[in-house]
């Protein structure tokens, strides 16, 4: 099967669609398939993250003054240098370029196309510059969706959200996955030392992403924080925020917030960390937490499980039915006092939170790899071509 992937891909940023899509990219090549990554961003280097295997094809120079401009030089460049497509997968609703290809493809070439919104169509990401997503939809997205062949979820509650929108989609899910060298982390990296000032009975957590304090949550979090500290003054929780700050807007909202704690100290920025660094910390924690209003499928959370850290996540991350399921967390409502509820819970409950732990990493080893998502997401699509 012949697929061809239009994503967002940037090479100095290897996170987003930018890991997920490559990580899928590789995987369905080791399962037989041949794949194509056309990037609607220029590249600033060789996307070194991609199997030799993986056709990438020219980016846009570019933007056209008429973002909707699609000659009919790109196809004559697909069929040259990878083929015709059995099918065209849009990763992302709000990008014109991918947009005119996908609808031009199937119009002028007929060419099918599935769509990948990556949590764009999920309610509480539709209230997000709501005025912007109307027009976005009433032009172009709703056509989008609607003349798709199909629209590809990473999990149930994105499923759900996208059928209240259009109740006659073929939807199908087939998660993200991660790398299987993740399972064996714990046993070539030590954990950090413990933390400055921190006894055996601090409760450490960790958040891995980027800090956009509104979508990720983070608000919700470090108000949890400060009802702990009011109703439980001796419980020391700690938080390790890895990742950058969204914009400078967020950093001076998560750093106002930490300061307002009695306890400042037990919140550490530690900026951005890749390989070993970020897996020290990592393991250091003893669990992962992950609040998000909404999300597409966040890589951290399937990091965590997958080196065995239970999460606490909320119905916005997409993730709650999988931890549910794999018994390796929590899910709890997206409200300060919910999460500080279940984080005192857990605090109580260190030999439950281990077990869990145990429970996320097995789930994450038997269901949740990349050749596992890449298996799932060929036998929905050739299904779907088939019929």
């Amino acid at each position: 099967m012949n697929i061809l992937h239009l994503a967002p891909i940037l090479t100095h940023r290897p996170n987003g669609p930018s890991a997920s899509v490559v990580n899928l990219c590789n995987s369905l090549v080791e399962e037989g398939h041949r794949v194509g990554i056309l990037s609607s961003y220029s590249f600033t280097g060789p996307l070194k993250t991609a199997s030799s295997r993986v056709v990438v094809l020219p980016a846009p120079e570019k933007p056209s003054r008429n973002p909707w401009a699609i000659s009919d030089a790109w196809f004559s460049v697909v069929e040259e240098k990878f083929g015709r497509p059995d099918v065209v997968s849009v990763n992302g609703i709000y990008i014109p370029f991918q947009v005119a290809f996908a609808m031009q493809a199937a119009r002028k070439k007929k060419w099918p196309y599935i769509v990948t919104p990556r949590g764009s169509f999920r309610i509480l990401a539709q209230k997000i510059k709501p005025l912007k997503k109307v027009i976005g939809n009433l032009l172009f997205a709703n056509a989008l969706m609607r003349m798709a062949s199909a629209i590809h979820t990473l999990a149930q509650e994105e499923a759900d959200d996208i059928l209240r929108y259009f109740p006659r989609a073929k939807v199908f899910i087939a998660p993200n996955g991660v790398s299987e060298d993740l399972f064996d982390v714990s046993r070539s990296i030590q954990p950090v030392a413990p933390l400055d000032a921190a006894s055996s009975r601090t409760f450490v957590l960790c958040f891995i992403g980027r800090m956009y304090v509104w979508v990720k949550g983070l608000d919700l979090l470090l108000g949890a924080l400060k009802i702990i500290e009011e109703r439980h003054p001796q419980l020391d929780v700690r938080v390790l925020f890895i990742g950058p700050f969204n914009t400078p807007a967020d950093e001076k909202i998560m750093r106002k917030m930490a300061a307002g704690l009695k306890h400042p100290e037990r919140v550490t920025f530690l900026g951005t960390m890749i390989g070993d660094q970020k897996w020290s910390y990592l393991l250091r924690s003893d669990a992962f937490v992950h609040t998000s209003r909404f999300e597409g499928m966040p890589n951290a959370v399937l990091e965590a499980m997958a080196v065995g850290k239970p999460c606490l996540v909320t119905p916005g991350t997409n993730m709650g039915q999988i931890v549910a399921e794999s018994q390796g967390g929590w899910v709890v409502d997206a409200t300060s006092r919910a999460i500080a509820d279940k984080l005192i819970y857990m605090a109580g409950h260190r030999e439950e939170v281990v077990t869990r732990g145990g429970a996320a990493q097995a789930y994450a080893r038997q269901h949740l790899t990349w050749r596992q998502a890449a298996r799932s997401y060929a036998r929905h699509i050739e299904s779907l071509l088939s019929s």
